[in-house]
């Protein structure tokens, strides 16, 4: 047993609660952030993002893709120079010529920017 093992330090007990205005003032702050969950995508959603890739990357199309990345989502538009299997990521080449490594499960949506 040490300090941190309930029921050992008893005198410190009763803190280890968050009262609910606490909570409460969390939670409009996390709102307030702009903090959203990861949305989990289904199977025809996951094919549809799928074909519009291999279609832009053969085509030479620009596409907008919104990914979640720390905690919010962002868009990078440009055009698709290379779908990584292996790793499991997309490298997108933006109008300033920087290339952004994009993981498949931080994609959300991709649609066409023309």
């Amino acid at each position: 047993m040490n300090k941190l093992t309930k029921g050992s330090n008893i005198r410190w007990e009763s803190s280890r609660m968050t009262l609910p205005e606490h909570v409460e003032k969390i939670l409009s702050w996390r709102d307030e952030q702009g903090e959203v969950q990861q949305p989990q995508l289904d199977e025809q959603q996951l094919e549809e993002i799928n074909d519009i890739l291999y279609i832009a990357i053969e085509y030479n199309k620009s596409v907008i893709i919104t990914l979640w990345k720390e905690r919010q989502f962002q868009k990078i538009t440009g055009n698709l120079h290379f779908i990584d299997e292996i790793n499991k990521q997309i490298h997108v080449v933006d109008k300033k010529e920087q290339v952004h490594k994009i993981k498949f499960n931080a994609i959300v949506e991709v649609e066409y920017s023309e």
